[in-house]
């Protein structure tokens, strides 16, 4: 989870240029695509990098993947939880694995790939040591939370 009021101001606005457009939020889609952490200045992990789902398409494919499962985070850092960011892990059988942002994981430079969000509207008070847990679901390629 991360906090970041730049990030939700993009995908959820109440007012622009001093008018009220809160109204247009009800066409706005809380799943963000495409996203490079390196460009928003003001993202701050609140939860670390943990696995959310583990999908293996060779045992169940799709149908497998859209099934709703749990996942917990602790918050490390308190703050307003405005989206969880995530990335893929895709794994090559016997190739070996590749991930979509292996920077955000402590390994290499990031590649063309970028990370998607899921947008928390209204946002989430965090305490240190809070447990979130989320019903995780992929379903037509994007995560549902």
């Amino acid at each position: 989870l991360v906090q970041s009021e730049r990030l939700a101001r993009a995908y959820f606005a109440d007012d622009a240029l001093g008018f009220d457009v809160s109204e247009l939020n009800a066409f706005a889609t809380p799943a963000a695509r495409d996203l490079d952490p390196r460009g928003i200045d003001d993202l701050e992990a609140l939860t670390p990098a943990v696995e959310l789902r583990e999908v293996l398409f060779e045992e169940g494919g799709a149908a497998a993947a859209a099934s709703a499962s749990e996942a917990r985070l602790v918050s490390e850092n308190a703050g307003a939880a405005h989206a969880l960011l995530y990335w893929w892990r895709l794994g090559y059988g016997p190739f070996g694995v590749t991930c979509t942002r292996p920077d955000l994981e402590g390994g290499a430079a990031p590649g063309h790939w970028r990370c998607a969000a899921a947008v928390l509207r209204p946002p989430l008070a965090l305490a240190v040591g809070d447990v979130v847990v989320l019903t995780v679901a992929v379903r037509f390629g994007v995560l549902e939370v």
